[in-house]
């Protein structure tokens, strides 16, 4: 639903269903779908190409600065899909309020939301600065890029609460069926990201050069400006309700979003843990290896920016039309996320096989980089399409509010499947065997999702 028929409402033009805000259990899913996706792609495109920035600029300063901001990304990721679990439980919950027409119950489920973020982020910064050493010191990471990877996290953690405030808010105006202004502040947020990056990073226009440091400042300045921008579309929206009146009743919303939370933790967290152990398998085969590493997940992150804003599409409009009981639309939706996930995976294999070696050639100079890179998307993005279908089963499994079902497909992709691959075949066929060992997860993942999502059908939700 477009934000200007948000803004009809708010004019005292609002038809009755408008008013409930629960706009996703009437008209065509389809289209619901794509007003809800086109904004979140380039949100997301903003935020995946701020990271993809980070990584050309500071390969600029040389490999062992490009290893150190490798080393440092899957547990960036890490964060990010914990406090992006806290965005799926508020989402779906407060879709469901919203589909069973409990407006105020939904404004104040979002208003808990927020504060239960800002706890959070709160709490996992305070680890984060705590444990920099020694996680990256398990993880493989030398001396030379452990002082450059100690400078780097310090800055960013400190904006750890902004980054979990920025998210809920932008799930808790999807949820709300708004999806322009929240797509749009991201990729603001992510512009200037990328504008501040090489002006910080070299010392550009009078500003001291501060190299990989000056990363981690653009990243803080522009999450907090993303930040403010997600508050005051809240209020624009006037989507700020009243908090709880009493303790009793917060901790009863806190445990609720915590019970589809923590599923939703424990499936985000899954791959980045996996791509951890994946940069410890990988760095004993030299920081080229790790580099590599840094480059194709960066770049896969924005192949799969379709799958990632359909996911988010999808969640509240099957918990609308699953909380109001429509069970027909909730099949339908079902379906169609089958399916674009197979057409979007289809499109992407030709291109990624042909440009493999220029894009490869784009990040590095290495004889190695360059051959496990064109390596990776020659062979691997053909069973993108099979990765796609478990990501978006999974949103489905939460719009429906069977979250353990989306926990134990990715369990099983990541932990069952992925890592014990990745861990024979290093042995035998080095670093072609890890970047090889996705295609064989993704395939029997997606097979396993399916069926998962067939017996769901079959017993009727």
């Amino acid at each position: 639903m477009s934000d200007s028929r948000q803004r009809g409402a708010h004019s005292g033009r609002a038809t009755k269903n408008q008013e409930k805000r629960a706009f996703l259990t009437q008209g065509n899913l389809a289209r619901h779908i794509f007003l809800l996706s086109w904004p979140t792609v380039l949100g997301l495109f903003g935020i995946f190409l701020f990271n993809l920035a980070d990584v050309f600029f500071v390969g600029k300063l040389g490999t062992i600065p490009l290893a150190a901001i490798s080393f440092v990304f899957p547990l960036l990721f890490a964060f990010i899909t914990l406090s992006i679990a806290l965005g799926i439980a508020t989402t779906a919950l407060v879709a469901q309020a919203l589909g069973a027409g409990k407006k105020k119950e939904a404004l104040m489920l979002g208003n808990s939301a927020l504060l239960l973020a800002f706890i959070y982020g709160s709490i996992l910064s305070l680890i984060g600065v705590a444990t920099i050493k020694p996680i990256f010191q398990a993880m493989g990471a030398t001396n030379e890029t452990l002082s450059l990877i100690t400078t780097y996290m310090q800055i960013w953690y400190v904006s750890a609460p902004m980054l979990t405030i920025l998210i809920v808010s932008n799930h808790i105006l999807r949820a709300h069926a708004i999806a322009i202004f929240p797509g749009l502040g991201m990729l603001a947020a992510s512009i200037i990201n990328i504008i501040l990056d090489p002006i910080l990073i070299f010392g550009l226009m009078g500003v001291p050069r501060l190299e990989i440091a000056g990363a981690a400042w653009a990243t803080l300045i522009a999450r907090a400006i993303g930040c403010l921008l997600m508050l005051y579309g809240l209020q624009k929206y006037r989507i700020l309700g009243k908090m709880r009146k009493n303790l009793k009743e917060l901790k009863r919303d806190f445990a609720n979003i915590c019970k589809f939370a923590l599923p939703a933790s424990g499936q985000n967290i899954v791959q980045p843990l996996t791509e951890i152990y994946v940069v410890v398998l990988l760095a004993q085969f030299g920081t080229a290896a790790v580099a590599t590493y840094g480059v194709v997940t960066r770049i896969y992150s924005i192949i799969f920016l379709p799958y990632y804003a359909l996911s988010i599409a999808l969640i509240p409009i099957v918990a609308q039309n699953w909380g109001g009981t429509h069970r027909a639309r909730v099949d339908e939706a079902g379906r169609l996320a089958v399916k674009v996930a197979l057409l979007w995976g289809v499109l992407c294999v030709l291109p990624l096989f042909y440009f493999s070696p220029t894009i490869a050639k784009a990040f590095g100079e290495s004889e190695n980089f360059i051959a496990w890179t064109s390596f990776y998307f020659r062979y691997v993005p053909w069973s993108f399409t099979f990765a796609g279908i478990v990501m978006l089963l999974g949103a489905f499994f939460y719009g429906i509010a069977r979250p353990f079902y989306a926990f134990s497909t990715e369990v099983v992709h990541w932990f069952i499947l992925y890592l014990p691959i990745a861990f024979i075949t290093a042995k035998t066929f080095a670093v072609y065997g890890i970047l090889l060992s996705e295609t064989f997860a993704n395939i029997s993942a997606a097979l396993l999702a399916f069926s998962v999502y067939r017996l769901v059908r079959k017993r009727g939700f």
